[in-house]
């Protein structure tokens, strides 16, 4: 079960999570790689510093999603894709998302 998130909600929904997240690019071969994030919103935009790589697969495959998993087994997860473009801020590299939709998902069931 997925419950929608509409972007306009987004701000006041990520005021009560983490301040971190797990964000997924896509490597110049198409694997995936997963970084953990430190991330803050700024007006309908979401940011995070990365690293070298990471802003290398945003600037070749620009859609991203950034997962804040849930507290325990029984939490949703709150997932959000968006696109991604990389600017420079006094030496770091800074990731700029614009989400394009959210949900929270439904903990996997017990095995």
């Amino acid at each position: 079960m997925s419950i929608k998130v509409t972007v306009e909600e987004l701000p006041d929904t990520l005021a009560d999570m983490a301040p971190a997240a797990f964000l997924s690019t896509a490597g110049a071969d198409g694997r995936p790689k997963v970084t953990h994030v430190p991330v803050r919103v700024v007006g309908s935009t979401l940011e995070a510093p990365v690293g070298a790589g990471t802003a290398a697969n945003i600037g070749r495959q620009p859609l991203v999603c950034l997962v804040w998993p849930g507290s325990d087994d029984q939490s949703m997860s709150l997932l959000v894709d968006a696109v991604g473009s990389i600017e420079e801020r006094d030496g770091e590299q800074v990731a700029v998302f614009h989400p394009s939709g959210a949900v929270w998902h439904r903990p996997a069931p017990a095995a």
